[in-house]
């Protein structure tokens, strides 16, 4: 009930504070309609500010003597409802303005990341996962023609020119709930993108002081690293985060595809930052517990172990 009444809200949220309050866009809406949210979340914020209240263990799949806490709960709950707020509002100015589904916003940054780490762009995978938002909104009638030169009604990005814009929710996300591990990863990769390295490598050194455990930002750290060609800084970060994939648990526990994905990322920047280094023998380790891990690679990882002058001992 709980989590049915946090969605609610937090769809509530979404629908009506306008993006124009952060975008600069000017909407033709009623002052009072305006207001109300701005006022409403103006509230929330001051109220959390002013109970201060600590979220160091704080993970939506973890319960102890925190989860016990009404307050902690109330507030806990609340954070994390407003850095969702935050990352949806942000898709949906990513997209243009087309509204996407709340439950699958998430996957079209982390493809955008991840096909970026792979040289890719817009693949035919990317446009398939929003074929849902766009056959819903398309009309073949005249009108519908029409009304798609004024609003954007197709699965669309920003242009890079205006990419920065999207920056500021990852930015929020993060202040609303310091534990959302995906909006450090997320606003590190586009400040990267747009040319901003350091700040990139401050905002995840930042989550990983709030984040102290998980292996996904000290992979990103590492991947920093290797991109700017330090391959010794690079290899304790990578490291770390395969002992915590090792120890699977949360944050780090492998529920789907895309946690596998980071998983498999750190062993491969780890293999690379061991080769660059060359210690060819470590890096033919790190290649054979991958293999272990992904079988289906067995291959490829096989001649790669070769051409390092290692696979003959098995």
């Amino acid at each position: 009930m709980g989590n049915s009444f946090s969605y609610s809200l937090c769809s509530l949220l979404y629908n009506t504070l306008p993006l124009s309050l952060f975008s600069g866009f000017q909407e033709k809406e009623s002052v009072s309609r305006k207001i109300f949210p701005v006022f409403f979340i103006l509230v929330l914020i001051l109220v959390t500010s002013l109970l201060n209240i600590p979220l160091q263990d704080y993970y939506w799949s973890q319960a102890g003597p925190a989860a016990q806490d009404i307050i902690y709960r109330m507030f806990g709950g609340l954070r994390g409802l407003l850095a969702d707020w935050a990352f949806m509002k942000g898709e949906e100015y990513f997209h243009g303005g087309l509204p996407v589904r709340a439950m699958d916003a998430s996957k079209c940054l982390e493809l955008e990341l991840r096909e970026s780490r792979e040289g890719n762009t817009e693949e035919h995978g990317h446009e398939e996962e929003h074929r849902h938002e766009t056959e819903q909104h398309r009309k073949p009638d005249l009108y519908s023609r029409l009304y798609s030169l004024v609003k954007v009604v197709e699965h669309t990005h920003l242009p890079h020119s205006e990419e920065k814009e999207v920056l500021p929710w990852f930015y929020l996300q993060v202040r609303f709930n310091p534990h959302d591990i995906q909006g450090y990863e997320l606003g590190a990769y586009w400040l990267k993108r747009l040319g901003k390295y350091e700040e990139g490598m401050k905002f995840l050194k930042e989550g990983e002081r709030n984040n102290p455990e998980s292996a996904q930002i000290k992979t990103s750290i590492g991947e920093f690293l290797i991109q700017a060609q330090n391959y010794e800084a690079a290899i304790p970060y990578l490291e770390r985060a395969r002992t915590l994939w090792q120890e699977g648990k949360a944050p780090n526990l492998v529920r789907d595809d895309y946690t596998r994905m980071d998983r498999n990322l750190t062993y491969s920047l780890l293999g690379k930052a061991y080769e660059y280094t060359g210690q060819y023998s470590r890096a033919s380790s790190v290649y054979r517990e991958l293999i272990t891990l992904e079988p289906d690679r067995a291959r490829p990882l096989m001649e790669r172990i070769k051409k390092l002058g290692t696979g003959s001992s098995g």
